[in-house]
């Protein structure tokens, strides 16, 4: 098998390895060379792309070695039209569409289907009369050697190549058709054929035109943080097959480069069809979810006005109809949808076969997610595949030290960075950049932490760590200590569950420090995910800094005021300072108030705003001489609620025990905070609570009155998860899967 010239297309010999990268980047062709892994032996090598896809002695049995080159010379001019359509999809990448006419698709088509009829497998057993497995056509082929003059199993191959080759794609499909119709209704009577010379060709017509006509062509573009495994078998492996037997495939897998996948799939499996007798709820398949367009077609001729099927066929084989157009969009799979691909090649890999791939990071991010779903009593290469990663990820000691770029670093600090960069940029789980940048600092030491920089090759968390100090000694620099007041010292935190606006306004906010400390570090909307990453993650440390100094803290909000409204009240954390006198708290308070209603500070929801109040209110509400609004208000109300929701509840059932050390969890979503506070206000308002919010966003006094509400309905949740938890639990569980488990903090 080889593969086509554009998949090793527009490489030199002389390009450096940033270069041969940045190609790959940006144009999906693989370099000249390419890392290979013997599977049987587990050596692992880097060779020219020429040399690992050459199919050696595929003649060696041919009679007539003349006609097997001439064949060869036919096969040539076959690929480089093949290749130009193939390069032509490469270079749609960017777009995510290309158009292509009648006659240049019925050259790919005709290329995949050789392809597959060349295999150096077909070619030495699928012929052979002497095979087992070919007992019943034996005779046939014998009789069909012996009128044609053919004597070996590859005289018979190399006479059904000569026909694929000299008869054009259309013409192949119209006399398959006919030749199908006539011989269908008897099988006896369609391999009886194979006896008369002259009517032979028909029946690989046939062979062609099923392939050709039961199977509609798409294309699947890898997804950003991977690439395809690509294997001998995998340019024309059946995937997929219909229960309970196996012999209905479903697709049909061409990789054509680590970036790009042709797949033939079943018409049946046609989007839009809904006569397919069930052959999807019977179908087996690891791709049967995996999106895949078919073409539009455009048509040069009265292609509506074709009355019969022969009228149709008639068209396809004419001048006018080889200048119809067909439109695709390439399918950007997801990264879960790229492991199945190549999961599907790893499983089906031969044991003396090879596996070849571009960039060891990604084969082996991509072997680490194959192996756990798939039984080892399923897969005879699970061991190499274990040796292949233990080689890639720790080298030996006489390899030459790594080069300084973010694609290199060791694999379990990449496989944090990749799941972090498809967490932030695929459409299904969608996380924020700023929540992906907590997950780098909190839970991804291998990526920044200290172990990460002790290595001495993770350019990564080298870069996190420089613009984390450089942006903290810039703070440290325009602090002013004599000018701190009470707002710089109360304990506060960091945002948490940001909704993706709310995330993108508070990068933005910070870029204007970032750009005048560190411009390398601030990202735009062309920087690459990891890049976006990176900025994330030096702002959530920065953020975390300032929330342990009141030094920094009011530096932030005079060099970056947007960033640090960002920060919000939370008194359950450790505090800098949390005076003990009633009268100092109560100072605090009112502090935090008059910040809310200047836009000094902010919170994310009314959650936090009702959470914040709520325990200034539990701390003050049985002192004397308290004038804050928001307690002297929630003191009126509160109980007053709950006076009435107690009158409306049933006794709780025998055996029930309140749970006096729960408490209503700090940190949630934003959107179950907005679900479950948008809940507590309806049940509010029928006990008779309703605040007013109407000009709550022009007065001072609004808004204090609507905050008052929310500090009100999270006491009311406070006490209900205290006191009756059985009622909370049958509230909330419409709100989350896990019901009283997702709202309550732990005891």
């Amino acid at each position: 098998m080889s593969y086509p010239a554009s998949f090793y297309a527009d490489n030199k010999l002389a390009q450096s390895k940033a270069e041969r990268n940045k190609t790959f980047r940006a144009t999906g062709v693989i370099p000249e060379y390419i890392n290979f892994y013997d599977i049987a032996t587990r050596t692992l090598d880097v060779r020219p792309i020429g040399q690992v896809y050459g199919v050696k002695n595929l003649y060696r049995d041919a009679s007539n070695l003349s006609n097997a080159n001439h064949i060869e010379e036919k096969l040539a001019k076959l690929e480089n039209r093949a290749a130009q359509v193939i390069n032509f999809m490469h270079e749609s990448i960017p777009t995510g569409t290309f158009t292509v006419s009648r006659s240049d698709l019925g050259q790919l088509r005709k290329f995949l289907f050789i392809m597959q009829y060349r295999r150096q497998a077909m070619s030495l057993s699928y012929f052979d009369k002497d095979n087992p497995e070919n007992s019943f056509l034996r005779r046939r082929l014998e009789e069909y050697g012996e009128t044609k003059g053919l004597h070996t199993p590859v005289d018979i191959w190399l006479d059904a190549m000569q026909y694929y080759l000299d008869t054009p794609h259309d013409q192949l499909n119209k006399d398959g058709a006919a030749w199908s119709d006539k011989y269908k209704p008897s099988l006896n009577a369609m391999l009886g054929v194979l006896t008369d010379p002259n009517t032979v060709e028909n029946v690989k017509a046939m062979a062609y035109q099923q392939d050709t006509q039961m199977y509609f062509l798409g294309v699947w573009e890898a997804a950003d943080a991977d690439e395809f495994i690509i294997a001998p078998h995998s340019f024309g492996l059946w995937e997929g097959y219909v229960a309970p037997t196996r012999e209905f495939q479903l697709h049909h897998l061409y990789i054509v480069s680590p970036r790009l996948a042709i797949v033939l799939r079943s018409n049946f499996l046609r989007g839009g069809v809904d006569w397919d007798g069930g052959i999807r709820a019977r179908s087996i398949s690891d791709f049967i979810d995996i999106p895949l367009e078919p073409p539009t077609p455009t048509y040069a001729g009265n292609f509506f006005t074709l009355r019969s099927e022969s009228e149709l066929q008639d068209y396809r084989v004419s001048a006018e109809a080889q200048q119809d157009k067909f439109a695709f969009r390439i399918v950007k799979l997801s990264s879960a949808q790229t492991v199945a691909v190549n999961a599907v090649t790893l499983l089906n890999a031969h044991r003396d076969g090879s596996l070849t791939f571009t960039s060891k990071s990604m084969v082996v991010r991509a072997i680490r997610l194959y192996l756990p779903r798939v039984p080892a009593w399923d897969d005879q290469n699970r061991d190499s595949y274990k040796a292949l990663v233990q080689q890639l990820v720790r080298p030996p000691a006489s390899d030459p030290p790594p080069v300084r770029e973010y694609w290199v670093f060791r694999e379990e600090a990449f496989d944090s960075l990749m799941m972090l960069v498809l967490a932030a940029t695929r459409s299904e789980d969608f996380l924020p950049f700023y929540d992906c940048g907590v997950v780098a600092v909190e839970d991804s030491g291998e990526l920044v932490g200290p172990e990460a920089r002790a290595r001495g090759d993770m350019v990564f968390a080298d870069d996190y760590v420089r613009h984390v100090l450089n942006v903290v000694a810039h703070l440290y620099l325009h602090a002013n200590t004599k000018k701190l007041t009470g707002l710089d010292t109360l304990p506060i935190a960091c945002p948490y569950g940001l909704d993706p606006e709310s995330s993108i306004r508070l990068i933005n906010a910070a870029r204007p420090l970032l750009r005048a400390v560190v411009p390398s570090c601030a990202c735009s909307s062309t920087s690459s995910p990891t890049d976006r990453l990176l900025e994330a993650a030096v702002i959530v440390k920065v953020l975390d800094a300032v929330v342990q100094d009141a030094r920094l803290r009011h530096a932030l909000r005079k060099r970056c005021p947007a960033l640090a409204s960002y920060l919000y009240i939370c008194p359950e954390s450790t505090p800098l300072t949390i005076p003990i006198d009633p009268m100092a708290m109560q100072k605090n308070l009112n502090d935090i108030l008059f910040a809310m209603v200047d836009g000094d500070m902010r919170f994310p929801n009314s959650y936090q705003v009702g959470r914040t109040l709520h325990f200034y209110y539990s701390l003050l509400q049985d002192t004397a001489n308290i004038t804050n609004p928001v307690v002297v208000q929630c003191r009126r109300v509160l109980p007053m609620v709950i006076s009435r929701m107690q009158k409306l509840l049933k006794a709780p059932g025998r055996g029930f025990r309140p749970r006096p050390r729960a408490s209503p969890r700090r940190r949630l979503s934003h959107a179950d905070a907005v679900l479950i506070m948008n809940m507590l206000t309806a049940i509010c308002n029928n006990l008779g609570f309703n605040p007013s919010t109407s000009d709550s966003s022009n007065t001072a006094t609004g808004k204090m009155l609507a905050w008052t509400g929310d500090a009100v309905i999270f006491g009311f949740l406070d006490w209900l998860l205290k006191n009756r938890h059985d009622v909370a639990e049958g509230l909330l569980s419409d709100l989350s899967p896990t019901g009283l488990f997702s709202f309550i903090e732990d005891e």
